[in-house]
């Protein structure tokens, strides 16, 4: 906004952003120079208090050039001059501005103002040149705000995809790494054959690397999405490849791979299951536990109760469930809402 006060020869300068909702007007976003005191502003006058701010003289400025005199009729001469007075105690004098309709009662304003001892009008130039650069500046703000929105977009998907409870990599066909989760680099800085090395990844034992190649080739020919198990070293990996639609900046096709390791637990949260299926908190551990692989015996032992204690409770899971048969209860609880949220143990 300097540098706008510079072109225009003003002392201040303000760019606005407004939601009309009615006969309210809201301020969404401001940015102004360096001199505006905004703090004084919001002491002496605010955006409720200002007469500007109004939905009908907004839409008065849309499109135009206007000063106080197109804004405020002969009836209103004294809401003009309180309004001037105050400005000029925060150090603004004549007023010049512009609006803009950035869509359904949502607008933008810029605003010019003179030294408050500056009673000169505004010349043709002053006024051809701020008409010129209304639309201008409405365009940035929306390319702006787009560019917010879609970066936010961004940040919540990627939030979303590290509470994954499994790793997620996008590659290329060629193995290098464009983005991967946190469960992902934490599965591979294991040193358990799958390692990500120079940002491509990387498996030491000549047949299983062999393998992983031929699944992201056959990815980059188009075929369905591939599943494959990777015995490395003593340790299963497990990985699906589905090719994306988009490319890489090299124009090279990008695969989605899913992988696991054989010991990489999900823990069904106990609570969801107390909400989804009317379980008491021991059941609900209960059922978590059994769905994550352990035994009846072995959270007997865990938990320091009787195994007759335990198959009771594993009657009332299955009765509140409404399953029949323990693989079932598995089956219903994968396929519930909770186990979105599963985490790993």
């Amino acid at each position: 906004m300097n540098r706008v006060c510079a072109e225009f020869e003003v002392e201040h300068a303000l760019l606005q952003e407004f939601r009309v909702n009615g006969e309210k007007v809201n301020t969404v976003w401001q940015v102004h120079d360096s001199r505006t005191d905004m703090l004084l502003y919001r002491n002496l006058i605010r955006d409720e208090g200002n007469p500007r701010i109004d939905a009908k003289r907004i839409s008065a400025g849309v499109g135009r050039i206007v000063s106080d005199n197109d804004l405020f009729s002969q009836e209103e001469e004294s809401v003009r001059h309180q309004l001037q007075e105050r400005m000029r105690l925060m150090g603004y004098g004549r007023f010049l501005g512009g609006a803009w309709c950035l869509g359904q009662d949502h607008y933008m304003g810029l605003s010019l103002y003179r030294r408050p001892d500056d009673d000169t009008d505004y010349s043709g130039r002053q006024i051809d040149g701020l008409a010129a650069q209304v639309p201008h500046f409405a365009q940035a703000m929306q390319i702006s705000r787009a560019t917010m929105q879609r970066l936010a977009g961004e940040q919540l998907v990627q939030r979303y995809l590290e509470r994954m409870p499994y790793g997620l990599i996008v590659c290329d066909v060629a193995g290098c790494v464009q983005w991967l989760n946190q469960k992902a680099r934490s599965e591979m800085a294991e040193g358990r054959g799958l390692q990500l090395r120079d940002g491509r990844l990387h498996v030491a034992h000549p047949e299983a690397r062999q393998r992983l190649i031929d699944a992201l080739c056959r990815q980059g020919d188009g075929v369905a999405p591939t599943f494959l198990a990777l015995d490395i070293d003593q340790y299963r990996w497990q990985l699906s490849f589905d090719l994306l639609d988009e490319s890489s900046v090299s124009g090279a096709p990008l695969v989605l791979i899913s992988l696991s390791g054989e010991r990489s637990v999900r823990m069904v949260p106990a609570e969801a299951l107390v909400a989804l299926f009317g379980l008491t908190a021991a059941e609900a551990r209960l059922a978590s536990a059994f769905v994550s692989g352990v035994t009846l015996e072995e959270y007997a032992q865990r938990r320091g109760v009787g195994l007759g204690t335990v198959r009771f409770q594993m009657k009332q899971v299955l009765a509140k469930t409404g399953t029949n048969r323990q693989a079932d209860l598995v089956r219903r609880i994968l396929c519930s809402a909770a186990a979105q949220l599963a985490v790993s143990s």
